[in-house]
């Protein structure tokens, strides 16, 4: 019986880098001098009227970065995963007990 063998895909020091600083640019936030030339440098980042902004460029490099690193890139957001469970969605918000305690136990188990 084969095994299926998954590879695994690390980015590179140079690319973790970089995705950091495209990632730190779309937050509004701005890289460190080294880390902003570089990516000046390469059109992945422009400056307009003194505010950084990814170039299309950018944008496509910020993705495949995303994908080898594993993430799912979907319109420059992320959203929330959803629960795991039903069981937030259907307990009682009035109940401040939270789930699975001792006394939920007690019931199938008998005293302990």
């Amino acid at each position: 019986m084969s095994k299926k063998v998954h590879k695994v895909s690390f980015l590179s020091n140079k690319q973790n880098t970089r995705l950091g600083g495209l990632i730190a640019v779309l937050g509004d936030r701005e890289p460190y001098d080294w880390i902003l030339g570089g990516l000046v440098q390469e059109g992945f980042v422009e400056r307009v009227e003194g505010a950084l902004r990814l170039t299309e460029r950018g944008v496509k490099e910020k993705d495949r970065l995303a994908t080898l690193a594993g993430l799912m890139v979907e319109k420059d957001r992320a959203a929330p995963l959803p629960p795991k469970s039903t069981e937030r969605l259907t307990r009682n918000p009035t109940d401040q007990r939270p789930p699975n305690t001792l006394s939920d136990r007690q019931d199938s188990v008998g005293e302990v």
